[in-house]
């Protein structure tokens, strides 16, 4: 057996007198396990483990000093001092009463309040239906009792719901009201942390001055230089150089800057910085000139009025001839016309031929000696299958006809 206070020691405080059966049970474990047969060490073994006070108790009974009591009559000798320790009698109808009555006076109880209340009133409406005392509609009747008056309302709404068919007079069943309660709590839950939440916000929100607050530097888009700016308000000036009497797309300072690789534009048509990149967020002007001014490490030039060069001319070319007018409408020339109009053609064309460059002609070399092998001319005429040569006596008779 353990030693008293041990950790597996069973433990007794009459402050709680229905931990009694409890403290018997664990008794009697040790004891089986220990071989402990003998009711008198029985006995000694059950005070060991108590306090002073309920030790002397315990042994002044009759039946703990008494060697023909048994062990069993002595545990109940110890029930009878304590009767809310006793099994049968643990739990009272009043003791259900008290618990619905202390549930139902809160105004707005939460869900982790009704959880707990719903193991108490589990517990102990369990053991009066175990013992007869409490029937099952009266367990659920209970419970409905116990719903404060602010959650009736939508409670029943949610019964009818669950429970279509059940009749007015009729209990609803434990779980559907359970549920019920359940389901209307955490309803309640969601909707004051958002209106919390609401309230919360609204006042940060009103705080709040309506000014445009530049973006950190710890921003991602704003250490980057080559992305697009963020879209403005509505100016009622030039956003390049703050002249309200034109706008941007009219600007001569921004014709001059673009003209002097003060700026430039990119393939959008955006005026962005001459290495091509976009002007960064970090860089705080009263208008897009003054922050390019500040991104360039040398002082722009002065402004000045943009001076318009007109655009040169490329020379005529005369033509060498004197061109031909045609009529705007066609007349047909005369044979004269015609003979006079092809004279001229052929002197132009002439007049062409004397300013072209003779054409040296190129010495060829004369052929070579005609091929001396024997009968080579008959194999190149058997190969081609070019007929033989009429001799000069068979074609005689035919140059005579």
């Amino acid at each position: 057996m353990p030693a008293r206070r041990d950790r597996i020691a069973p433990v007794f405080d009459s402050a709680h007198p229905r931990d009694l059966p409890k403290f018997f049970s664990d008794l009697e474990f040790l004891l089986a396990r220990a071989s402990v047969i003998d009711d008198q060490q029985k006995k000694h073994h059950a005070t060991r483990y108590l306090e002073l006070n309920d030790q002397e108790l315990w042994e002044f009974l009759p039946e703990f000093a008494n060697p023909g009591s048994s062990y069993a009559e002595f545990v109940d000798a110890v029930f009878a001092l304590y009767p809310e320790a006793n099994p049968d009698r643990r739990f009272a109808i009043a003791d259900l009463e008290a618990l619905v009555s202390a549930f139902a006076s809160i105004d707005t109880p939460s869900r982790a309040t009704f959880c707990a209340f719903y193991r108490d009133f589990w517990r102990v409406s369990s053991f009066l239906r175990s013992k007869r005392r409490l029937a099952d509609f009266e367990q659920s009747q209970a419970l409905v009792r116990a719903i404060p008056p602010a959650l009736r309302p939508a409670v029943g709404h949610e019964l009818e719901l669950r429970c279509p068919d059940v009749q007015i007079d009729d209990a609803y069943p434990l779980d559907a009201v359970r549920a019920a309660i359940d389901r209307v709590l955490l309803r309640n839950k969601a909707s004051s942390s958002l209106a919390a939440k609401e309230e919360s916000v609204s006042p940060k929100i009103e705080k709040m001055p309506h000014t445009n607050v530049p973006r950190s530097a710890n921003d991602p888009s704003a250490s980057r230089l080559d992305s697009p700016p963020s879209p403005q308000r509505f100016r009622s000036s030039c956003s390049y150089c703050s002249d309200p009497a034109h706008w941007i797309r009219d600007c001569p300072r921004l014709t001059f800057d673009l003209a002097s690789g003060f700026c430039k534009r990119n393939a959008e048509g955006k005026v962005v910085l001459p290495n091509g990149r976009f002007v960064p967020h970090t860089v705080v002007g009263p208008d897009l000139r003054s922050r390019i001014e500040l991104c360039r490490p040398s002082v722009p030039p002065p402004f000045a009025a943009p001076v318009v060069v007109p655009a040169q001319r490329p020379p005529r070319v005369e033509p060498t001839s004197r061109p031909v007018a045609l009529p705007s409408v066609l007349i047909p020339l005369t044979e004269a016309q015609r003979i006079e109009q092809i004279e001229f053609e052929l002197a132009v064309l002439h007049g062409r031929r004397t300013q072209l460059q003779p054409v040296h002609s190129i010495d060829m070399p004369p052929p070579s000696s005609p091929l001396s092998l024997p009968n080579q001319r008959q194999r190149i005429e058997r190969s081609f299958l070019i007929p033989p040569q009429v001799s000069q006596e068979s074609s005689a008779p035919s140059s005579r006809l």
